[in-house]
C-alpha cells in the first residue's frame, strides 16, 4: 500500500500572506518556501475562536452590509506606510495568485468593534472591503463600477460561494484557475525567476542595522519635513519589528543616501555617492516592476520618491516620468476628490491628505520647472486644503525620538504655505499664462495675487536678517527660496516684456533674493537640506545674471558677473548629489565663457572630488541603466578605449562634456524650460565666437 504523505491542515505564514494555495506538509516546508530558501512556518490556525452569524440571509441586505462596512472602516488598526495593509488601505493588484506576489512583510490584523453609536458616514461606493478579518484591504473598483452599482443596490449575492475570499481574489482566482497546465508553469516559472532576481540585487534586505539606522534619521531628519508622506509613529513600530515594505525602506535608503554626509554612505559600503543611490534606485524600480508591493499607499508613497531619482540626462525614467505615475495613481485612489476620506480614520484622513498635497506641489513645481503641462487638473480637485491639524504632533508612541525626529512647527507651517502658493496662485498663474485661453487681464492679475502671497505669511515664515539654523530660519528660507524661483520662472517664460529680466525688475530683484539665499544656505553649512529646491532655484537666478551681461550699465554687468560665479558655484557643490550637473556645469561655463564672464579654477578642478576616472564615466553618458543604453549615441561607436587610456582634456575624455554644441546639449536639458527657442535653434557650436541676445536667455 503506498504511503500518503500527510498534509498539514494550516498554511504556511507565507503562502496566507500571500493567499495561495499552501501544498505544505508535515514532513516537508512547501515549494515557495523551498525555493525562497525561508521557514517554513505554520499560521496559527484561528478556526472555531469566533462566533459565526447564524442569520446568513442577512449578509445580502444592504444596509447591513454598509454598516458592516462602516465597522470596519472605524477599527483603524494601523495605517498604511508599509506592506502592512490596514482596514482603509486601498489596494489595487492586478496580478494573478502566483505571478503577482503578494506582499510578504504584511501581517494579519484584527481590529476591535466599533463604537455603535458613531455617526461616521459611510465610505463612498466603489470601495468593495475584505470580508475577512485576516485581510481588511480595500479595492477601488470606481464609482461608476457596474459590479459595484450592482452589489450596492441588490447586495451580494455570491458572499457565500467565496467562502470569505475578498472579491479581487475570487476574481484572480477564478481567472487562473481557468488557465491550462502549461500556462501555470510557465507563470510559476516567471514569479519563481521574479523572487530569485529579487534576492540576487540584495531588494528584499536592509542594510546593516547601524547602517540603516543612520540613513532613516537622515531621512527624518532632513527629508521628511519637507515630504511628510508617513506616519512617524506607525513607521517607526514597524522599522523596529522588521516589517517595512522593502519598496518603501529602499525608497528611503535612496533618498536618505542623496542628502547624507560621506562618512554615511561609505559606512552603507558605497565608495561613491552615485552607487550607493543608483543601487537603491535599481532595487526599488525592480520590486515596482515586477509588483512586489500590493498595498497600493505604500506603492504610491515610494514612487513618489523614486520621483526624485536624476541619474542621467538622456534617461526617459527621470523625474517627470516618476511624478506622473505617483500623480496618476494618486487620482486613481481618489485622493484628490474630498468624498474619499469619508469613513477613514481620522489619522488616515490626515497621513493621506499630506500624501496628496505633497504630490501636488511637487506636480506644479516640476511643471513649472521644465515648462510643461501638470498631470494634475485643479477642476477635479475638492480635497481639504493642509492646516496644523493634519500633522503629527509629539507622540508618546515614539520609542526613539532621537531616530524618527519630530518635525518642528516651523516645518510645518513651510509645507502648509507652500501648498498654498503652489495650489492657489502658482498653478493659476501658469494656467493664465500656458493654458488654450490667453487673457492679459487675467495674466496680470494672477501675478499681482503672486506677488502679494508673501506679505500674507504668518510671523513665523517672515524673512529676518539674522543667522539661519535647523532650529531658528532654515524653512522660513526655504520658503522664500521657493516664491523666489516661482517668481522668475513664472514671469521670464510668460511674459513678453523685453525688459522683464533687466535690473529693477521684479524677476531681477527675485533673482538677487535666490543668489542672497543660496549663499546663506552655504555659509550655513545648510545646502543638503535644500537639495529639492536648490538647482532649480541656481539655474533660474544664472540666466537671469546672463541676461544682465549684455546690454546693461557697467556695474551691473560687473555685478552679474559676480553673482553669476557664486550660482556656478552653488552648482559645482550639487554635482555630487545630481551628476548630470557635471554636463550642465560644462554648458553654462562655455556660456559665460563668451560672455566675459571666467568661472576661476575652472580649467583645472576636478569633476568631483568623490568619484575617480571609472565614475566619471558612470556619472556621464555611460549610465548602466536600460532607458538609457536604448537612447546612449555612443553605444555602437567604433572607437575603442582600453582601461588604461587617459586624456588632459576633460571635455573630451568624458562623453559627457564632449563638445556636442549647444543645440544638442540643450535637447536633454532637464531644465530646459530655462533656454529660448529662439537661442537654441542655429545656434553656433563655437559658443566664443557666438553674440547671444541676452533677452533670450
Amino acid at each position: 500500500m503506498p504511503t500518503v504523505k500527510s498534509k498539514c491542515k494550516v498554511a504556511c505564514k507565507s503562502c496566507n500572506l500571500r493567499r495561495v494555495k499552501c501544498d505544505r506538509t508535515e514532513e516537508a516546508p512547501c515549494t515557495y518556501c523551498r525555493l525562497a530558501g525561508q521557514d517554513c512556518q505554520p499560521i496559527v490556525s484561528r478556526r472555531g475562536k469566533y462566533k459565526r452569524n447564524p442569520d446568513k440571509s442577512t449578509a445580502t441586505r444592504p444596509a447591513l452590509r454598509r454598516s458592516s462596512r462602516k465597522q470596519q472602516n472605524e477599527c483603524n488598526p494601523t495605517i498604511a506606510v508599509s506592506g502592512e495593509p490596514a482596514s482603509d488601505t486601498i489596494v489595487i493588484n492586478n496580478s494573478s495568485p502566483s505571478f503577482g506576489d503578494r506582499n510578504p512583510t504584511a501581517e494579519a490584523q484584527s481590529c476591535e468593534p466599533s463604537n455603535p453609536q458613531s455617526s461616521t458616514p459611510p465610505p463612498r461606493h466603489g470601495y468593495q472591503y475584505s470580508s475577512t478579518s485576516s485581510d481588511s484591504k480595500v479595492v477601488y473598483y470606481g464609482d461608476s463600477f457596474n459590479l459595484d452599482y450592482m452589489l450596492h443596490e441588490m447586495g451580494d449575492h455570491l458572499g457565500a460561494s467565496r467562502n470569505g475570499r475578498p472579491w479581487e481574489d475570487t476574481l484572480e482566482h477564478l481567472y487562473f484557475s481557468q488557465l491550462g497546465q502549461s500556462t501555470k508553469t510557465q507563470i510559476e516559472e516567471h514569479s519563481r525567476n521574479q523572487r530569485l532576481q529579487l534576492r540576487d540585487i540584495g531588494a528584499l534586505k536592509p542594510f546593516e542595522r547601524n547602517a540603516s539606522d543612520d540613513l532613516i534619521k537622515v531621512f527624518f531628519e532632513m527629508c521628511y519635513p519637507q515630504c511628510p508622506i508617513f506616519d512617524r509613529a506607525d513607521f517607526q513600530l514597524k522599522y523596529e519589528a522588521g516589517r517595512v515594505s522593502p519598496l518603501v525602506l529602499q525608497t528611503v535608503y535612496f533618498v536618505a543616501l542623496n542628502h547624507c554626509s560621506e562618512e554615511v554612505y561609505k559606512r552603507a559600503g558605497f565608495e561613491n555617492r552615485y552607487l550607493a543611490t543608483f543601487t537603491c534606485y535599481q532595487r526599488a524600480k525592480t520590486l515596482y516592476d515586477t509588483n512586489y508591493e500590493s498595498d497600493a499607499i505604500a506603492t504610491l508613497q515610494a514612487v513618489y520618491l523614486l520621483s526624485f531619482w536624476w541619474g542621467s540626462p538622456m534617461e526617459q525614467k527621470d523625474m517627470w516620468h516618476w511624478t506622473g505615475i505617483a500623480c496618476n495613481r494618486a487620482q486613481s485612489l481618489g485622493l484628490h476628490q474630498r468624498k474619499t476620506y469619508v469613513g477613514l480614520s481620522e489619522r488616515n484622513r490626515k497621513l493621506w491628505r499630506r500624501i496628496w498635497w505633497t504630490i501636488y506641489v511637487h506636480d506644479i513645481s516640476v511643471t513649472i520647472m521644465l515648462g510643461r503641462t501638470p498631470h494634475i487638473n485643479d477642476a477635479y480637485c475638492s480635497v481639504e486644503m493642509l492646516g496644523e491639524d493634519d500633522f503629527e504632533t509629539s507622540d508618546n508612541e515614539l520609542i526613539d525620538s532621537d531616530l524618527f525626529r519630530e518635525p518642528t512647527r516651523e516645518s510645518r507651517l513651510y509645507i502648509i504655505h507652500l501648498t498654498d502658493l503652489y495650489s492657489r496662485k502658482a498653478s493659476k498663474c501658469w494656467l493664465n499664462i500656458a493654458g488654450a485661453s490667453f487673457n492679459e487681464s487675467m495674466i496680470l492679475k494672477s501675478l499681482d495675487d503672486l506677488t502679494s502671497w508673501k506679505t500674507s505669511l504668518p510671523r513665523e515664515l517672515q524673512h529676518r536678517e539674522s543667522a539661519v539654523s535647523v532650529e531658528d530660519g532654515l524653512w522660513t528660507t526655504l520658503t522664500h527660496l521657493n516664491y523666489f524661483t516661482v517668481q522668475v520662472l513664472i514671469r521670464r517664460n510668460g511674459l513678453n516684456d523685453p525688459d522683464r529680466m533687466k535690473a529693477g525688475s521684479i524677476v531681477f530683484d527675485a533673482a538677487v533674493q535666490i543668489v542672497r539665499i543660496l549663499e546663506d544656505l552655504v555659509s550655513s553649512q545648510l545646502l543638503p537640506f535644500a537639495l529639492m529646491r536648490s538647482a532649480p532655484a541656481a539655474f533660474a537666478a544664472l540666466s537671469v545674471q546672463i541676461a544682465n551681461m549684455r546690454g546693461c550699465p557697467s556695474h551691473v554687468v560687473d555685478v552679474s558677473k559676480h553673482r553669476a560665479r557664486l550660482c556656478m558655484m552653488i552648482i559645482n557643490k550639487l554635482q555630487d548629489h545630481s551628476p548630470p550637473l557635471l554636463w550642465y556645469y560644462r554648458l553654462f561655463v562655455r556660456i559665460l565663457r563668451s560672455m566675459g564672464c571666467e568661472i576661476p579654477d575652472e580649467g583645472n578642478r576636478d569633476v568631483s572630488p568623490h568619484f575617480g576616472p571609472s565614475d566619471q564615466r558612470l556619472h556621464g553618458l555611460h549610465s548602466p541603466t536600460t532607458d538609457f543604453l536604448y537612447n546612449n549615441p555612443f553605444e555602437n561607436t567604433s572607437q575603442e578605449v582600453g582601461p588604461n587610456y587617459t586624456s588632459n582634456d576633460l571635455s573630451t575624455s568624458n562623453p559627457a562634456l564632449c563638445d556636442f554644441g549647444l543645440s544638442g546639449m540643450t535637447a536633454s536639458f532637464v531644465f530646459s524650460s530655462f533656454f529660448n527657442s529662439d537661442l537654441i535653434d542655429g545656434t553656433s557650436t563655437d559658443l566664443g565666437n557666438h553674440n547671444f541676445d541676452p533677452s533670450s536667455l
